[in-house]
């Protein structure tokens, strides 16, 4: 009897640690798997998070690309205003220099002998006003009473060197004032400028 007993207990030992082993693998089994699954969901997650940081960090880029560029060429059309700028104002300076009241009146005076005027038709000549007496002295110099009768200067504002003539009532003067020259060399220089600070230096 105590024979059967004991092999009931041990039979029953036996299937309850068959069971238990059993149930712990399952739970081993469906802990791994359940870990498996959270790895891969973190690694697709953190695939994501690289993905969206890599196109974050090239549109970054790009966009800081562009505004470099953008601030290059802004910087490049602003220092090429200026020095337009700075280039048109040494040329007005210089041609003001250069029309001083005396070859003002010298140049007036070479103009006057070829001036192609009807008998009876006066020339008008529009000057500065603070120039207007060293300027009639010198053109009178140049060609004497006799010829620059038929010349009258009249003052006029806003020109600081050269003049303005015309002959005829209802006359259209000729501007050779300082701004129109100035204007003139400019744009004639201006695009041998552009092509200087464009240059490579390329012969």
């Amino acid at each position: 009897m105590e024979t059967q007993l004991q092999e009931i207990i041990d039979r029953i030992q036996k299937e309850g640690v068959a069971s238990a082993e059993e149930r712990a693998r399952e739970v081993i089994a469906r802990a791994e798997k359940q870990a498996q699954e959270k790895v891969r969901e973190a690694e697709e997650k953190a695939q994501q998070i690289v993905r969206k940081g890599e196109q974050d960090a090239d549109r970054m880029k790009a966009a800081g690309e562009a505004a470099l560029r953008q601030a290059g060429r802004d910087l490049v059309l602003s220092v090429h205003q200026e020095l337009e700028n700075l280039f048109s104002r040494v040329i007005r300076q210089e041609v003001v220099s250069s029309l001083s009241p005396e070859k003002t009146g010298e140049i007036l005076a070479h103009l006057i002998k070829e001036w192609p005027k009807a008998e009876g038709d006066d020339l008008t000549v529009l000057v500065n006003q603070e120039d207007l007496a060293a300027i009639d002295a010198a053109m009178n110099a140049a060609l004497g009473k006799a010829i620059s009768g038929g010349v009258t200067l009249h003052p006029v504002r806003g020109v600081s060197a050269g003049f303005r003539i015309g002959s005829g009532e209802n006359a259209e003067f000729f501007d050779m004032t300082d701004g129109t020259l100035a204007e003139l060399l400019a744009a004639y220089l201006n695009p041998r400028l552009a092509h200087l600070l464009h240059s490579d230096g390329a012969e």
